[in-house]
């Protein structure tokens, strides 16, 4: 098939193009999936400034430039949490590494080769995402770190 995955005739999954991302499942403008939630939680869900950031885009569409209640903005989020798993997972090889010698050597080399695997993923994973919403925002890092273009 020629088309991406992304803009296959099913839609993406995301939603995202250039402004922003996500789902508007509101009652007044949306699918309307908000409202099957009991009353109280529905409340919430319909309303964009109380959702909560882990799901706020599963309800609601979201410009890259919003901020967050983290502080920052939906655009350097997406950035920060893929470079910051990458990290986390470089700590996780150097802490792993400090036990050689302590752990019998076919576990440890096991442990090491699946998290040398697990950096490989991480890098790709953080590089190609990163990527992909550089090239559909245009909005770098503005921690000015290294995304594809």
């Amino acid at each position: 098939m020629g088309a991406r995955y992304e803009y296959d005739r099913w839609g993406a999954y995301h939603f995202a193009d250039r402004n922003g991302l996500g789902i508007d499942r509101t009652s007044a403008t949306g699918t309307g999936y908000a409202s099957l939630y009991t009353p109280e939680v529905s409340k919430i869900f319909e309303d964009k400034s109380q959702t909560q950031d882990e799901i706020l885009l599963f309800f609601h569409y979201v410009e890259y430039g919003q901020l967050l209640k983290n502080g920052k903005t939906l655009i350097q989020t997406i950035y920060d949490q893929h470079f910051e798993g990458f990290e986390r997972v470089e700590s996780y090889l150097k802490s792993w590494q400090t036990l050689i010698g302590e752990i019998d050597e076919p576990t440890y080399n096991n442990v090491l080769e699946r998290l040398n695997l697990q950096l490989e993923n991480a890098r790709n994973w953080r590089d190609q995402v990163n990527t992909y919403f550089y090239r559909m925002s245009g909005i770098p890092d503005e921690k000015g770190r290294e995304i594809y273009q």
